[in-house]
């Protein structure tokens, strides 16, 4: 039903009520002001609070005043809040309701009997979002502690049946009705089709998504429904005609869920060099977090910017920026098919001041670096990002990471990490993630969370109870992960830490240098132990058309062609590529993956960039996580292996991420949310990349939305870019 009905049926009840009832004028008249001064129903939190102040404010007025228009102040407070508790469901606000609707109840109430029988006859109305078992929990409760106000009660009750006061027992019975309405008025329909036709006259509808059964990201129980966009948002959820609606998509046998939110992404540079994104909005994902593993698209000064020329070379970007603003007005400027949110890498900052040196940084180095996150948050950064395998921010300590956690944890923003290590020190490296989380009073969020190299699996449930444990005692703690047992990185990360001091130029001269050779060999012998172990690492891309023929197979294979040993053969590629090589790793559990996934507070990240099926961005056989992931999820995990239902999945792709990152009317299915959609056939989605074949679509998905704009049609891209800039705030996630 269409908001604006509710509002015209709710201002009629009132009215018809208060004139049968004799009020008087000005309650009607403050009944109808609240209406439209506080512009019902409420589209946030902070609306909800509103009407308290003002039934406060007005309760204490009412002490002077008559009966009567005390019995209308609370019900007028009680139908105002009705569409505020749905959105704002906060719990003191629950609780004032509840109390407010047990004082009218108990007011007209006989005995104990009569509120069973309300209890049994309201009670399939929990199902609405209303409290209704809290209701008369409450009700009775008070009750219960105080028979001198029922005996109270039942006396006044008493008196207005001998005296044959119509008028009092109707002013009760009319202020419950008020307490009631709106269950009814949502499970019925009430207001009728001719108010509903003259309200479509004056808000045409866009887009109408008929009959299917929805997911809102919510842990609800997914309902069949139309959903009706109106410009970039969602206008209603109800019943409608189809010749309401400009363009009429059939979903009917088909999940609609909020699009997808991939909460580890790292497009930050390929969306400037194609902003089609495909494999992303082929996976019904709507909204990317970039900037991850300390590595953003700004700021980008001195050693930072110079370290990122060849990958900007290499994608044909021309363009040079400093700051997140400058970055976001490029992206902007040309447009992109889904919405990006950013966090400012850790790496950048420390580069950017630093540069690439192996030392703490001094007080006046903190300070600077804390000036440059300060000024990316302003621009709009929705957090903190770090990445301590890689250089600089390898060589950073935990005490440097607080200080500038604390910067993010002043706005309430997330600090993800992407730990020292996710094997051999891995229950160390959780600690420091939770001690940062305790010490810079922030949120803290593990960036693809796994136990990676055989030996470490076990380490599993010992990872768990760490998580549990910080949860448990107040830290704001969440994490990540993608639906794979092999992970992907620049080759260069098997390396020793010290080989990365000093920029490339350095590290390539020590893969060069006879006596640095010998000593990164022994270094890395104890994680090459093991038989088959170059087997495990594939080459994904590289630089040059020389060495082409090694995307896709192992070091192995490679080994074998070039006669060398596995560690030769990686210098080699190192050496000859100038560090631009990416590889695949096969070394995780699924059994542990599955316990990962099945976190309700993990979500899931494809950590990949946003790449095309032709153009710049198909380079190499990526990892598949960019163009599955997302599909993957459901058909294998939900469909296959049963390990959550689908709206715990949903979820987990949507609201979970929007309210941890703070993405404002962001990820659910509810009037007023951004028309960011995905329709999909539950039966059939699934994932086909794969490691020799990366770059294939995935099955099932039909249709994808972003702010109301269709960005696939009947599994054709539109060609279509009405992707933003989100901004995590204060007030909203605003849109550049």
């Amino acid at each position: 039903m269409l908001p604006e009905i509710r509002i015209l049926f709710y201002i009629f009840f009132v009215i018809f009520v208060s004139a049968l009832s004799s009020l008087k004028a000005y309650a009607v008249i403050f009944f109808i002001l609240c209406l439209f001064l506080l512009k019902v129903p409420f589209r946030n939190v902070k609306a909800g609070w509103i009407p308290i102040t003002i039934f406060l404010t007005f309760t204490f007025v009412s002490n002077v005043l008559h009966q009567h228009g005390k019995i209308l102040f609370s019900s007028v407070f009680i139908v105002i809040t009705e569409e505020g508790l749905k959105i704002a469901a906060t719990r003191t606000l629950r609780i004032f309701y509840m109390i407010m609707g047990a004082k009218i109840l108990m007011a007209t109430s006989k005995t104990e009997a009569i509120i069973h029988g309300l209890w049994r006859l309201l009670s399939p109305f929990e199902r609405l979002g209303l409290p209704v078992k809290d209701f008369f929990h409450v009700m009775g409760l008070t009750l219960k502690c105080f028979p001198v106000l029922k005996n109270k009660l039942h006396e006044n009750y008493r008196t207005n049946i001998t005296s044959n006061n119509i008028r009092g027992i109707w002013n009760r019975a009319g202020a419950v009705s008020m307490f009631l309405l709106p269950m009814f008025v949502r499970a019925y329909n009430l207001p009728g089709v001719f108010l509903e036709r003259w309200i479509r006259l004056k808000k045409r509808i866009d887009i109408l998504i008929k009959g299917g059964t929805i997911y809102d990201g919510t842990l609800r129980e997914p309902y069949v429904k139309d959903i009706a966009i109106c410009g970039d948002s969602i206008y209603a959820i109800g019943i409608f005609q189809q010749s309401d609606a400009e363009l009429i998509v059939d979903a009917v046998g088909m999940a609609v869920a909020p699009g997808f939110i991939d909460t580890h992404a790292h497009s930050d540079f390929t969306i400037l060099a194609d902003p089609r994104a495909e494999g992303k909005i082929s996976q019904g994902v709507t909204t990317e977090i970039n900037g991850n593993c300390g590595m953003s698209a700004a700021p980008l000064y001195n050693k930072a910017l110079e370290r990122r020329q060849d990958d900007l070379n290499d994608l044909g970007i021309h363009e040079r920026w400093n700051t997140l603003e400058e970055y976001f007005t490029l992206v902007m400027k040309q447009g992109v098919a889904l919405n990006m949110a950013t966090l400012a890498g850790h790496g950048n900052i420390r580069g950017s001041v630093i540069g690439y040196e192996g030392r703490a940084p001094s007080d006046d180095d903190i300070s600077k670096m804390s000036v440059l996150l300060e000024a990316a948050i302003e621009e709009g950064a929705i957090g903190l990002s770090s990445g301590l395998i890689y250089p600089p921010g390898v060589y950073s300590k935990t005490e440097e990471l607080v200080e500038l956690a604390k910067v993010a944890g002043k706005k309430r923003l997330v600090y993800a990490s992407h730990m020292r290590s996710e094997s051999d020190m891995l229950l160390e490296s959780v600690q420091e993630v939770i001690r940062i989380g305790r010490e810079a009073d922030a949120k803290v969020h593990i960036s693809h969370i796994k136990t990676s190299g055989e030996k470490n699996w076990q380490k599993v449930g010992d990872v768990i109870a760490l998580l549990e444990a910080a949860r448990h005692s107040g830290i704001e703690l969440t994490c990540d992960r993608y639906p794979y047992t092999a992970s992907s990185t620049d080759l260069d990360s098997m390396l020793p830490a010290w080989t990365y001091e000093g920029g490339n130029e350095e590290e390539i001269r020590r893969l060069k240098s006879p006596d640095d050779r010998e000593r990164i060999r022994q270094e890395i012998r104890s994680q090459t132990a093991k038989k088959d172990f170059w087997k495990t690492v594939i080459i994904s891309a590289v630089d040059s058309r020389e060495n082409a023929w090694m995307e896709g197979k192992s070091i192995a294979d490679i080994s074998n062609a070039l006669k060398l040993d596995g560690v030769d053969t990686l210098f080699r590629i190192l050496i000859d590529e100038k560090l631009r090589v990416g590889a695949i790793f096969l070394s995780m559990s699924e059994d542990n993956l599955k316990k990962f996934l099945a976190l309700p507070y993990c979500m899931v990240g494809s950590d990949s960039s946003a790449r095309s099926f032709d153009g710049t961005t198909r380079k190499g056989r990526p990892h598949p996580r960019g163009f599955g992931t997302f599909p993957r999820l459901i058909g294998r995990y939900v469909n296959e292996s049963g390990i959550m239902n689908l709206s715990e999945a949903v979820c987990k792709m949507t609201s979970l991420p929007a309210r941890t990152f703070r993405l404002k009317n962001r990820g659910s299915i509810k009037e007023g949310m951004y028309a960011d959609l995905v329709i999909f056939d539950p039966n059939e989605i699934t994932d086909r990349a794969t490691f020799e074949n990366p770059f294939q679509r995935s099955s099932g998905i039909f249709h994808v939305f972003v702010n109301g704009v269709p960005v696939i049609r009947d599994e054709r891209f539109s060609g279509n870019f009405p992707g933003r800039i989100l901004i995590s705030s204060d007030q909203s996630a605003a849109l550049i």
